[in-house]
């Protein structure tokens, strides 16, 4: 019998997934470029990279606490983030 983890079933693949994966590729080239070259404006890249992977790795923490945990207030914060753009709503 195959082990299926403690989720119960596939791992989700959303769209800030991917758009991080992305990301990290970018950067991960551009970094190679300034170890390389001492480029300027591949330095200016990474760093706009690394930016925007922090973004990223903060929204994708939210889905995951969101996907995989039964917490109603971790949720609600969930769902508040997206339709408000992280403005919390009194």
């Amino acid at each position: 019998m195959p082990y299926h983890g403690k989720l119960k079933g596939q791992a989700v693949q959303t769209a800030t997934a991917n758009a991080l994966e992305n990301e990290i590729k970018q950067y991960l080239f551009y970094n190679q470029r300034v170890q390389k070259h001492q480029s300027i404006r591949a330095a200016f890249m990474a760093r706009k990279h690394l930016q925007k992977m922090k973004a990223l790795i903060h929204k994708r923490k939210l889905e995951l606490l969101a996907l995989y945990s039964s917490d109603e207030k971790r949720i609600k914060e969930y769902y508040n983030d997206i339709f408000t753009g992280g403005k919390e709503t009194k």
